[in-house]
């Protein structure tokens, strides 16, 4: 029987390959780096795995277990991870690491025919889902907009000069039999002004995603951006979205409601052209510990 009662899966924040909080324990290739308890929830996994990574968590003061994973990335890198394994005991998670497959990749985008604009979301909902989708748009002021005392003016004087950027953070939720219950995709695109070190220009397309065939439906759609200092030397996106599932206990959990939040997704666009993938987001309810989740971060 699943675990009932709230558990928090995890938090993730994602700097160029590299953990720069929670470093992991150990890394170890499948089957050498595993967890050991009676309460171990271990999740099913038919992807390939590269390398496992083992992190310490940190336990809330209302007992929830989560943990913080970096990764920066730059021009076409990308980062394909799972949740395979967790203790709710020692607070310990064990992370798969895979290869991307042709059908992930093809969820990658490219810019329009028009500038500045995000080509379309990261893939297209069939008649099973539901979907909601909000874009914002931001671009630097003209010189004297009174933001920035300092090189905002010289950055404005550039306009939007390239080179440009673009990617996307993928997060999601699959049931035991394979099908995606619930998604997250934040799609991005911006400009950057390398000699005076700012963004110009910043697009991004955020996209919940729902199964309702099996009664999922969405109770919060939020989404931000703008820039993070008065310089403008880097711009912030970010989505807060929860998916429900009172009807999923009717096969599973017998009548256990069930929560997927992705609180934040959020996406750091920065001057040199690298970006920040910050995730956080988890499972909570009935059926939680039934449900693996998937990230796919990638930009170029």
């Amino acid at each position: 029987m699943p675990r009932r009662g709230c558990v928090r899966l995890f938090s993730l924040v994602v700097l160029a390959g590299t953990a720069c909080a929670n470093e992991p324990l150990g890394v170890g290739s499948a089957p050498t780096l595993s967890l050991e308890g009676p309460n171990v929830i271990r999740h099913t996994q038919r992807r390939p795995i590269l390398e496992r990574l083992l992190i310490q968590g940190a336990r809330s003061e209302g007992g929830v277990c989560g943990f913080t994973h970096s990764v920066r990335l730059g021009g076409g890198q990308e980062v394909f991870e799972s949740l395979l394994e967790y203790d709710p005991d020692t607070c310990r998670f064990i992370i798969a690491r895979h290869p991307v497959d042709s059908a992930l990749a093809a969820t990658k985008w490219v810019p329009g025919v028009t500038p500045g604009r995000p080509g379309r979301p990261s893939g297209a909902p069939s008649a099973d889902y539901e979907s909601q989708t909000t874009d914002v748009e931001t671009e630097l002021p003209p010189p004297g907009g009174g933001l920035s005392p300092s090189n905002h003016d010289y950055c404005s004087s550039h306009g939007q000069i390239g080179p440009d950027h673009w990617g996307s953070q993928k997060m999601y939720f699959d049931d035991p039999i394979g099908i995606r219950v619930t998604r997250s995709d934040l799609d991005f695109y911006f400009m950057n002004d390398l000699d005076y070190q700012c963004v110009t220009y910043a697009h991004s397309y955020l996209l919940s995603e729902w199964y309702r065939t099996s009664g999922w439906y969405l109770t919060q759609h939020e989404h931000y951006q703008g820039p993070a200092d008065t310089h403008w030397t880097w711009m912030r996106a970010i989505g807060y979205q929860t998916m429900r599932n009172d009807a999923f206990g009717d096969i599973f959990c017998q009548g256990y409601s069930t929560w997927t939040h992705y609180n934040p997704n959020e996406v750091r666009m920065f001057w040199d052209g690298y970006t920040t993938f910050d995730w956080n987001y988890y499972a909570v309810g009935g059926c939680s510990s039934w449900l693996t989740p998937y990230r796919y971060a990638w930009a170029f």
